[in-house]
């Protein structure tokens, strides 16, 4: 089980090289946006979806079901660790390139499937595809390296795979427009595969030879395995399609201009939770997937989300009391229209993560199927209001809807871990996390609309991020304030090569 400052020393290795991913993906946003503008943004951000939804659809869950897996093999021994990631590995490219040739086909025959708006730009759809297995597999090396108990090295991968693809989108597009995007992005996939591959064998012994024999074992030993697959699958795919939905009826009712907007908006309302959500995948998953007592799975998720709510109010509010700075900083002046429906996206954000949490803590319990109905509930709801608002509200009807969507999502964790587990949330977590999300509202409601750059509606913004920060920081223990404290001496340890073993005992 995990200190307390062991945890936080674990967390904020990841949350370093987090930042400068974060960095990656928004310089990779404003460049494109530039070069593309609105209209094209919003195509690509349109078939960006389209690759990752395919991607989810046809890895059947195997990358996230094999973390949950691998984290067991591993916590008994590297000699079981290695044949079972190894089977995993192979597996996935078989099904990675079934799914390329599936995919490929069902848009060469229904190339007007999204709308007449894609219609065309059905070529580097296709092009987009071809890169299916990179994405594919590329994820699941950072999570084997994650099981592995190697967080930060995970983290590093993850970071030099986005920075690959980013060049390469951004020099294709600059070469070759949406096309030439493309086929940046599917050259630096496979050469990041190609390294990944090299990482992998040399850090953990992955290979492409044996393997099978191991899952086909684990298989027959944890019948629960298919189910957990079935379960993570049905999540994924409630996820992807949702969101590919609601790109779709806004590409559809409210054009492409409008498109590239909420790409925009959920570009800068996802940064909230884009140190959180690596953090929950390659720190907390694994950890409460290990074989350890059930308190002590409870105790880590607890401790995290409590430590997470920092990192939450510290990246929602700076959005939300200056959305319009925000855009042009990252953006450009062309996408300032989002700005009203910002401060939305970023509460939604701010839900999504402390379901996430405590969904990964019903996952660790085995409460797989649950966690697949959560999901669908949660995302599908969303969608279906989205075609319901987005034509009255626009944007703001987008946001609406997911928000609604993530209230579902989250209060069902909740009432599932207190009915079915007997388990309940600390109620330190429940009143910081009512806080932060009030907090949040409240800055919407009171500086919505108004000239974030005049003197007085200026400094009672920073006024009011002061006065919530502060209430906020007088709710933390003793301990954890020293730990925030600690955090300068803690970066320190970043990048000496420890490996999560090191830090974290199991």
């Amino acid at each position: 089980m995990a200190t307390p400052g062991c945890m936080t020393s674990a967390i904020l290795t990841i949350t370093v090289i987090q930042v400068l991913t974060i960095l990656v993906a928004l310089v990779r946003s404003k460049l494109l946006s530039v070069l593309l503008g609105p209209a094209d943004f919003g195509v690509v951000s349109t078939i960006d979806q389209v690759v990752m939804t395919a991607v989810q659809l046809g890895a059947l869950g195997i990358p996230f079901t094999a973390l949950k897996y691998m984290s067991q093999a591993h916590s008994r021994g590297q000699q079981e660790f290695r044949p079972v990631s190894t089977g995993f590995l192979r597996l996935l490219s078989v099904t990675a390139v079934v799914t390329t040739l599936l995919a490929s086909a069902f848009f060469a025959w229904f190339p007007g499937v999204l709308g007449a708006d894609l219609l065309p730009y059905r070529w580097p759809t296709q092009l987009a595809l071809v890169g299916i297995p990179a994405v594919t597999l590329n994820i699941f090396l950072v999570n084997t390296l994650a099981a592995a108990e190697k967080p930060g090295t995970a983290a590093q991968l993850n970071l030099a795979v986005m920075l690959s693809l980013a060049t390469g989108a951004v020099v294709g597009g600059w070469a070759g427009g949406v096309m030439g995007l493309y086929a940046g992005v599917v050259i630096a996939g496979c050469a990041a595969l190609i390294v990944s591959l090299l990482v992998l064998r040399r850090r953990v012994g992955l290979r492409f030879s044996g393997g099978a024999s191991s899952v086909i074992r684990t298989l027959r030993q944890r019948p629960s395995v298919g189910s957990a697959a079935a379960s993570v699958y049905l999540a994924m795919a409630a996820y992807s399609l949702s969101l590919l939905a609601v790109r779709a009826t806004v590409l559809s009712d409210l054009g492409a201009v409008q498109a590239g907007l909420l790409q925009a908006s959920l570009s800068i309302a996802l940064t909230v939770g884009a140190i959180l959500t690596p953090l929950s995948n390659l720190f907390l998953g694994p950890l409460v997937n290990r074989d350890i007592p059930v308190a002590s799975k409870v105790s880590a998720a607890n401790t995290f989300a409590g430590e997470m709510l920092v990192f939450l109010m510290v990246g929602a509010l700076p959005i939300v009391l200056f959305p319009n700075i925000v855009l042009r900083l990252l953006f450009t002046s062309a996408f300032l229209p989002a700005a009203g429906a910002i401060g939305l996206f970023v509460l939604w954000q701010c839900i999504s993560q402390l379901g996430y949490i405590y969904q990964q803590l019903l996952i660790g319990l085995d409460d797989m199927f649950f966690m697949a109905v959560a999901t669908v509930l949660g995302y599908g709801g969303a969608a279906f209001l989205a075609v319901i608002l987005t034509p009255r509200l626009g944007l703001p009807g987008v946001a609406l809807s997911l928000l609604a969507g993530m209230l579902l999502y989250g209060g069902a964790a909740v009432v599932r871990l207190r009915t079915r587990h007997l388990i309940g949330i600390d109620s330190r977590v429940v009143g910081r996390a009512g806080f932060v999300v009030g907090a949040v509202l409240g800055a919407i409601l009171l500086f919505g609309g108004a000239d974030e750059l005049q003197l007085g509606p200026l400094g009672l913004r920073f006024l009011y991020a002061i006065a919530a920060v502060g209430v906020l920081w007088r709710s933390l223990t003793p301990a954890e304030r020293n730990r925030i404290r600690s955090m300068p001496r803690a970066l320190l340890g970043v990048g000496r090569g420890r490996s999560m073993a090191q830090r974290v005992p199991p």
